[in-house]
């Protein structure tokens, strides 16, 4: 691959280009206007009430001189048509309504005897410029200075119209001593504008040629765009924003082979003849640059290939390690800094050949390192490849075809330049969120893939579901949504999860094609206290009323209602207990050892009339509840007395939750980790206390 020699020939092409457009027998059609007024271009015109201008319709030139009236022109010809302006006077166009001089052919300026030309549009058309070409520009010696106050009109950050002083559609070929101006005060206006994609602009300007542009706002002082190219050849460009960044804005390419490019006044780094001229190397090299006003924020290009800079912190060097290149190519060194570019031809020789392998990324990611790996020839890649990331997204692999996912396969030998493209795909949108806490049980588990290279072959489902033994169960639908993309959608359902539990759940990447890796997310469900609920809490003893109604209760979607029922004679069970929902009688979940239960109700916004009695027959329970006021209460670690009126609690093993119950089924105490001891103040009444898994029931006497 001679990358030199090729980029040599296309110069060489370019340059004879630049007089495509000669003067010759070329007589043009269409409209000359000049102010008000518009003539013929297929015949001679020369008003002697307008003096000042002269068209030749057989070489389709205009001349302006001493004695023009400054009007806007407009040269409205075919756009194959080339027309020549020549001007052999100072003379000031400026215009309010419409671009000072436009042209819709290609258009040669040429200025005799150092005079300048000088147009200025100060209207506030985002479309309207100081200078225009349709087709090429061509410049050849003389003084252009272009102003324009107009901006340019941005949208959503875009740039939906650009205001500039030189706009140059399809390119710019500036040659000789020119010397041209362009600056713009309008906010995020431009100084010089290339845009035509696939077209090359040139400035090959003799060393005395200047091109000063200047730029406000979010505008570039030079803007390429859409794949334009731009070669600097010879000349001096000055370029400058209002901020310290790089005046060289847009899509499009720019390479320097001589000339001086300084922005923001500088200073521009220049660099020393490397002694002896095509030095050989080979990749890896480290070698030292010399010149002056160099940094250690300046890029070194080596054959238009990124280089390494090892070391800038010399104002008057730079050691730098060689990228890669192909055996024989006598390359150039370019070096950029904060204050400009200056560049060195033929300076080094390549005496083995290696290649670059340029990692393509969206704007959005990111990479620790350079996006290039350089290898000599015929060497594997196994394990050279990083790992780029993206907020909210997947790294999927890096591909050999930007548009289509083509894995690369490491093992390929590298026998030329290859550039790879990281592909990312959107992270799955979990419900409930990893690591969430306080769950509703009822919550729809449920992955969405918000993009659709995913294909669901068939869910693969672990869950940690302990102590909860329940099941899970996978399913998966494709919706398609008006102005969306397909949306690949896994609902994983459950009978129920149990209270205050975490969960584990993983999907396995088998199951889904293009998804990079497993799917394994942990929740927790809600505490029942942390919920709306309601409480009927039943003390069955002699003497108490085992019939309770509670009128109607509306009860909601994450609602639920908790029936609890304490009995201290061990004979009477669940089954003596009777749950009747709207007159209906209701089975409900009942504990191992009957002394208590409870019957969840998820509806929603259901009324319902709820009554709780014994079962006819049921055993008569015994005995009273305690009312000596200081009886001991002890079940293992955890002790349980009334003194002076007070309940004490104490627990002398691991930490338990504390719930104490009034008569009415009132949650009075919700106590959560209790270690040592506590004491609660309680009013006269009956209470159910129940800690560690135990159940009390005691009566605090005032």
């Amino acid at each position: 691959m001679k990358q030199i020699v090729q980029l040599t020939m296309v110069i060489l092409a370019l340059a004879s280009g630049i007089n495509l457009y000669a003067v010759g027998d070329n007589t043009s059609t269409g409209t000359l206007y000049i102010g008000e007024n518009d003539y013929d271009l297929s015949v001679d015109q020369e008003k002697t009430g307008e003096p000042g201008w002269k068209w030749t319709a057989k070489t389709s030139t205009l001349a302006l001189d001493t004695g023009y009236v400054a009007k806007a022109i407009y040269i409205n010809c075919a756009n194959k048509d080339s027309i020549t302006l020549v001007y052999t006077a100072n003379i000031t166009i400026e215009s309010t309504g419409t671009t000072p001089l436009r042209c819709d052919g290609a258009l040669t300026i040429q200025g005799k005897n150092n005079r300048k030309l000088t147009l200025i549009y100060t209207g506030d058309d985002e479309k309207k410029h100081a200078l225009y070409s349709q087709r090429i520009l061509t410049i050849e010696d003389g003084r252009l200075d272009l102003q324009t106050s107009n901006s340019s009109k941005v949208e959503n950050g875009l740039f939906t119209a650009k205001a500039a002083a030189l706009y140059a559609a399809e390119g710019l070929a500036a040659t000789g001593k020119t010397k041209i101006n362009a600056n713009v005060t309008g906010e995020n206006a431009f100084g010089i504008l290339l845009t035509r994609d696939k077209c090359t602009s040139i400035i090959d300007l003799e060393d005395e040629g200047t091109i000063t542009a200047n730029s406000t706002g979010a505008g570039g002082a030079l803007w390429i765009d859409n794949g334009h190219t731009l070669e600097i050849k010879g000349g001096n460009l000055f370029l400058s924003n209002n901020a310290a960044t790089n005046p060289i804005k847009g899509s499009g390419n720019y390479v320097m082979v001589g000339g001086t490019l300084q922005y923001n006044n500088g200073p521009a780094p220049v660099m020393a003849d490397r002694a002896p001229v095509k030095e050989e190397v080979v990749l890896g090299d480290v070698v030292t640059l010399h010149g002056v006003n160099l940094s250690d924020t300046a890029k070194v290009w080596i054959g238009g290939k990124e280089a390494i800079v090892l070391d800038g912190s010399n104002q008057t060097k730079l050691d730098i390690q060689i990228p890669a290149g192909e055996a024989g190519d006598i390359v150039d060194v370019l070096i950029e800094t904060y204050g400009g570019r200056t560049f060195l031809q033929n300076a080094f020789k390549y005496t083995a050949s290696s290649y670059r392998i340029t990692l393509n990324l969206p704007v959005e990611a990111e990479l620790e390192g350079n996006r290039f790996i350089d290898v000599a020839s015929g060497t594997t890649i196994d394990d050279l490849l990083p790992t780029p990331t993206q907020e909210a997204c997947l790294f999927r692999g890096w591909s050999t075809d930007q548009i289509r996912f083509e894995k690369w396969e490491n093992a390929t030998e590298v026998t030329e330049d290859w550039a790879l493209h990281g592909v990312f795909i959107k992270k799955a949108i979990l419900t409930p969120d990893i690591d969430a806490k306080g769950v509703a049980v009822n919550t729809p588990i449920t992955i969405v893939f918000p993009t659709n290279p995913v294909k669901i072959a068939g869910a693969t489902i672990t869950a940690d579901l302990s102590p909860y033994e329940g099941t899970l169960t996978c399913k998966y639908d494709t919706l398609t949504y008006s102005n969306k993309p397909i949306e690949y959608i896994v609902t994983i359902e459950h009978e129920g999860l149990k209270h205050n539990t975490e969960y584990t759940v993983t999907l396995f990447s088998e199951a889904f094609s293009a998804y990079p890796e497993d799917i394994t997310w942990t929740f927790t469900t809600a505490d029942l206290q942390s919920t709306v609920f309601h409480t009927i809490s039943l003390i069955v003893g002699e003497g108490i009323d085992c019939s309770y109604s509670t009128g109607t209760l509306t009860i909601s979607e994450d609602d639920h209602l908790f029936l609890t029922f304490y009995a201290e004679n061990p004979e009477l069970t669940a089954t003596d207990i009777v749950l009747l929902i709207d007159g209906v009688e209701t089975a409900f979940n009942a504990s191992v050892d009957g002394r208590g239960g409870n019957y969840i109700l998820n509806s929603i916004e259901k009324d319902c009339y709820v009554e709780i009695r014994l079962r006819e027959g049921a055993v008569d329970p015994d005995p009273d509840p305690d009312t000596t006021g200081n009886l001991d209460h002890s079940s293992g670690n955890i002790q349980i007395a009334i003194i002076n009126y007070q309940l004490s609690i104490i627990n002398s093993g691991p930490a338990v939750d504390v719930m104490i119950y009034s008569i009415t089924g009132k949650n009075v105490v919700s106590l959560r980790g209790l270690r040592g001891s506590k004491t609660f103040a309680l009013p006269t009444g009956i209470y159910i206390v129940r800690a560690g898994g135990q159940t009390w029931k005691l009566m605090i006497n005032g």
